[in-house]
């Protein structure tokens, strides 16, 4: 859960921002009012998120395994 008066962050990458992402990035803002949208690369948001820097990686657009394999192995081992 968000803690009063914190700005809800989202990574996600600008140049792959899909309807979907963009979808859900809204829905963010509906709940959480304010919203930081972050670009990074697909393993730095994973990593963001299992370090709790970020508070949401919506990956819609199609990566290859290569670019999230490190990231998701992080976020496993972090718990997520």
């Amino acid at each position: 859960m968000q803690e009063e008066n914190k700005i809800f962050i989202v990574v996600a990458s600008s140049s792959l921002m899909t309807s979907e992402t963009q979808e859900c990035v809204q829905q963010m803002r509906d709940l959480h009012g304010d919203v930081n949208l972050i670009s990074k690369g697909s393993s730095l948001k994973l990593c963001m998120v299992a370090e709790g820097a970020a508070n949401c990686y919506p990956g819609f657009a199609p990566t290859m395994e290569w670019d999230t394999a490190a990231g998701q192995a992080i976020c496993e081992h972090a718990g997520f």
